[in-house]
């Protein structure tokens, strides 16, 4: 490669890794949903002061979220820019992961670059803030780029980089990081069994060695139960999974009310599309008419790519959030482009029609999820509206606050009653307990309010009355509450959803029930006689 090239490449990759940093922490400064927005702020701050996930709050997802986070605010303090350097940095890491994959494939270096910054417009900046599914997306995307490339290569570096990417995207999030974990597995034994290639398996193993050895120390070093794991984080998510696939009435959401014609194909039409496409290119290698065949490293990259985005478009079906994967147009449309370039040279029409379709959706979707905040159900709100969350607290400087529902007009309102909810609550001496999807009062406070769940959706979250586990769930909450000495239990919270069914798993404990405001209410253990 020469000089230039060399220089080209540095000066578009320093422009990409700052342009995905600052794309997502714009995305991340337009509104909350109170629900996603801070599923990770007060959690990381409770890691800094000792509190840990399993151990000490029920989580079902996101484990290696909140310690990254904690790292994050203990460099740059807990502030709201500290929680968006932790997702944009992860945006620029696999934007500039994505722009290394295309040049090695030997794309062209501006197309690269274009390609890249539409990938960062696409992928974390959707949520904006640091969101389970996304890291989980981040590194099963940086799975499938690193695969490639040590097929590709033949370094064993990256053979043992994958086992960490694995292990990460699987403590990010449970799926869709273990299908394509899967996924690659499965196209391992295929290179190691039938393709005879026997270089890597050292490098490999080594990697999942490493990997083994990070997770023992974790549990010996924060020294939980590995029942609570094992209950929290594997069995609880099976159920949810099973109930989503197979219609249960407690599903929050029905794959079999999601399998329509628009479920399926209108929603997904472009990423179909361009699906579509690689087969076609796999077609026509397969029937040797193509001017260059291709590689066994394409035709593998354009089978993962295809597999790997149907089972993403599967994994979305299932989930209670908004569509988040539509950056695999980018990355199986830049694939297509790939293939194409060596064998319709004098035809660049389709190169071009797809390298304009993907600009043209990226607008699009850049548009609808970035400024006008679909992902975080502020679609249908004024953000114009909002207001500086500096109004609420000097951590959550430079947070546009705004909100969907009941305060999207009035977000004034919104942070008067959580000022008051604060002010209450730091004048509290007592042993204090917090259900809230505000998850930033311990952060503004500074002080251990002994959460017990990240989330508090019903059986989406945790085990309710109905559910096979709620007497392990039950005994983990009573456990806490007894251990933690608490006396009084907050609510703070506009829906009120399931968040009141708290008394279920504290038989024989009477309260005292005070409505501090229309969000807040106290409720404090008395005497039953």
């Amino acid at each position: 490669m020469s000089n230039k090239n060399i220089n080209l490449k540095s000066i578009f990759g320093f422009i990409i890794l700052l342009f995905a940093f600052f794309i997502n922490y714009y995305s991340g400064t337009r509104g909350v949903f109170p629900l996603d927005s801070f599923s990770f702020f007060d959690t990381g701050y409770n890691v800094l002061n000792g509190k840990h996930p399993v151990k000490d709050y029920w989580v079902f997802s996101g484990i290696i979220l909140d310690y990254i986070q904690a790292f994050f605010f203990y460099l740059f303090g807990v502030t709201w820019n500290s929680y968006l350097f932790h997702s944009s940095f992860f945006n620029s890491f696999i934007s500039i992961i994505f722009f290394y994959f295309l040049i090695q494939n030997n794309l062209n270096i501006y197309f690269s670059f274009l390609y890249s910054l539409a990938f960062s417009i696409l992928c974390y900046p959707v949520s904006g803030t640091p969101f389970s599914y996304q890291h989980s997306l981040v590194f099963s995307l940086g799975s499938i780029f690193i695969f490639l490339l040590a097929h590709k290569s033949k370094k064993k570096i990256y053979w043992f980089f994958l086992p960490l990417f694995f292990t990460f995207g699987f403590f990010s999030n449970q799926t869709p990081s273990a299908y394509i974990t899967l996924i690659l597995i499965i196209f391992l034994f295929y290179i190691f069994f039938f393709r005879k290639e026997f270089y890597f398996f050292l490098s490999f193993l080594a990697g999942c060695l490493f990997c083994f050895f990070l997770f023992l120390t974790f549990l010996y070093l924060i020294d939980f139960k590995f029942n609570d794991f094992y209950y929290q984080y594997i069995l609880f998510p099976l159920t949810l999974g099973q109930e989503r696939v197979f219609g249960a009435d407690s599903a929050f959401v029905k794959l079999t009310d999601k399998i329509t014609f628009k479920g399926l194909f209108l929603d997904f039409k472009f990423i179909h599309i361009f699906i579509f496409l690689n087969i076609y290119m796999l077609i026509l290698s397969h029937k040797k008419k193509l001017k260059i065949p291709l590689s066994l490293n394409q035709t593998l990259g354009a089978l993962i790519l295809i597999i790997s985005s149907i089972v993403y478009i599967f994994h979305q079906l299932i989930t209670a959030n908004q569509i988040f994967i539509f950056s695999l147009i980018v990355i199986i449309g830049s694939y297509f482009h790939l293939l194409v370039q060596n064998n319709y040279s004098k035809n660049k029409l389709l190169i071009y029609f797809s390298f304009i379709l993907i600009i043209i959706l990226t607008i699009k979707y850049f548009k609808r999820y970035t400024l006008e905040r679909y992902f975080m159900d502020l679609a249908s709100t004024d953000i114009s509206l909002s207001l500086s969350a500096r109004n609420l607290d000097s951590k959550l400087n430079h947070l546009r606050w705004i909100s969907p529902g009941q305060f999207s007009k009035s977000p004034n309102i919104e942070i008067y009653l959580l000022k008051e909810a604060i002010d209450f609550i730091k004048n509290e001496k007592n042993n204090v307990m917090i259900i809230t999807h505000y998850s930033f009062f311990s952060s503004i406070i500074q002080k251990n309010l002994n959460m017990p769940n990240r989330w508090y959706v019903g059986n989406n979250t945790h085990p309710n009355k109905n559910h096979k586990y709620f007497n392990f769930y039950k005994n983990f909450f009573l456990e806490n509450f007894i251990n933690n000495n608490i006396k009084i239990i907050y609510i703070i919270d506009s829906t009120g959803y399931d968040l009141f069914n708290f008394k279920d798993y504290l038989n024989g404990i009477c309260f005292k029930k005070t409505q501090i405001n229309t969000l807040a209410f106290k409720f404090e253990v008395v005497d039953c006689s």
